[in-house]
């Protein structure tokens, strides 16, 4: 992206509500993580370069999220807003082409965004799973019959209600919360967990009793124990 083309861009980003999706390249990430030694690069809608400190022990994945949560950090800074991503998978294979940023002021957006790249990746996984089952099945000749994919759909699944339920616990041990849209938008962007994530984690924590909702009983709730609102219609949570 150019200059100009960039300071185009940042007159829309200045706007108020304004939404904006930034394909943020996989090459430019490997192009850096490649080698610790490259000390800066110049990326979309920041007009300075990044300089990303990593060192020899950083495996590329951790080089690779280094860099775009640097980038978030410069954006949100710049523009006073709040970022999110998902990685894009090159169609059929189990490699990233790009990674879909998106830029937002508006505490709702980040919530519409992570719901919808949650059931993104979901199909992304399908989609895989099932080239990898069908290439499996033509090497031997044989169909799964235990739904593997499903397993692992589901160990994942569980393994981010575990890290949503920490990271809840380790907010509410603080003191107690008033889950406005704002300090909602703050968990979603803060974890990169998603919104259900969020949901399963706090239902089974009330099930256990180690936390409670002040102004209501959420016990009937099925699927959204969790109702964020405006500061003065939120909700308040507190640990046990």
């Amino acid at each position: 992206m150019s200059k100009k083309s960039i300071s185009r861009h940042r007159f829309y980003l200045f706007v108020a509500n304004v939404h904006f999706f930034v394909r943020f390249a996989a090459s430019i990430i490997n192009n850096v993580s490649d080698t610790y030694s490259l000390t800066c690069v110049f990326v979309p809608l920041v007009l300075k370069p990044l300089v990303p400190e990593f060192t020899e022990e950083d495996t590329p994945e951790e080089r690779q999220y280094l860099l775009l949560n640097l980038y978030r950090h410069h954006v949100n800074s710049e523009y006073k807003g709040r970022t999110s991503f998902i990685p894009v998978l090159k169609p059929g294979m189990q490699r990233i082409l790009y990674y879909l940023v998106y830029l937002t002021r508006h505490p709702l957006g980040i919530d519409v965004f992570k719901t919808q790249a949650e059931k993104m990746a979901f199909v992304q996984k399908k989609i895989l799973t099932k080239l990898k089952m069908e290439k499996t099945e033509k090497r031997f000749q044989t169909q799964d019959l235990f739904g593997i994919e499903e397993s692992l759909d589901i160990l994942q699944k569980d393994n981010n209600v575990e890290l949503a339920k920490k990271y809840l616990l380790e907010k509410l041990s603080k003191s107690q919360i008033n889950l406005d849209y704002d300090t909602w938008a703050d968990y979603l962007e803060e974890s990169d967990l998603y919104p259900s994530d969020f949901q399963e984690a706090m239902k089974q924590l009330v099930r256990e009793r180690k936390v409670e909702n002040i102004n209501a009983d959420v016990s009937k709730r099925r699927s959204k124990v969790i109702r964020p609102n405006w500061l003065s219609r939120s909700e308040t949570w507190k640990k046990l």
